[in-house]
């Protein structure tokens, strides 16, 4: 998706996650470390220009479509780049096969996601997808050591912030709308959980 040292970031995120769970013994089964294996992976992999890019020009997707429309059909990316989206163009333009080109472009340019020469990075979705990120990895740490602690947390309600990001669906407007959702959500969850303690 990124690098080796982005793949390195989440595979010890979720080593530590794995060991933390271990050590709680039987009052855990899994569903913990599974969880954030999955959303933090899902979190971490969000679909922006540069993801894209790659995933239309995977050798299996390029097939497939020959496959089933055949070698000389007229094909179509419908896309919304962010620099139209800036100009006031409001629907996305079909780019032609010949788009494979700015396609492999973005490919090579993967490199500059989430630093400051990265174009698409400002967009307010992408500000937020990364933003996300952190926010997941915090929640988890705290979820984790509240059940350590033994602070009144419970595993069926840990297991159910992990699962949280499966709420985060759709693009743009949409995606910033499941984003509030979710944020919502993990301070229902989080106060359910204190209400419980408190009891």
């Amino acid at each position: 998706y990124q690098n080796l040292a982005y793949a390195e970031q989440y595979v010890s995120f979720v080593n530590e996650v794995i060991a933390a769970e271990n050590r709680l013994g039987e009052t855990s089964d899994g569903r913990l470390s599974q969880a954030v294996a999955r959303y933090l992976f899902k979190l971490m992999a969000y679909k922006d220009e540069y993801e894209v890019a790659r995933l239309s020009l995977k050798p299996a997707f390029q097939n497939a479509l020959t496959e089933q429309f055949g070698s000389d059909v007229v094909m179509r990316y419908m896309l919304h780049p962010p620099v139209f989206k800036a100009l006031g163009v409001k629907k996305k333009i079909g780019f032609g096969r010949w788009f494979n080109v700015g396609f492999r472009l973005l490919c090579a340019m993967k490199g500059l996601r989430g630093t400051r020469w990265d174009i698409f990075g400002y967009d307010e979705v992408r500000r937020e997808e990364r933003q996300l990120i952190g926010e997941y990895r915090d929640l988890m740490a705290s979820v984790i050591a509240k059940l350590a602690t033994g602070e009144g947390a419970e595993y069926d309600r840990a297991v159910e912030l992990a699962e949280l990001p499966d709420l985060i669906r759709g693009y743009d407007e949409v995606k910033l709308a499941n984003i509030g959702r979710y944020r919502e959500q993990v301070v229902v969850l989080q106060n359910a959980g204190s209400a419980v303690a408190t009891v």
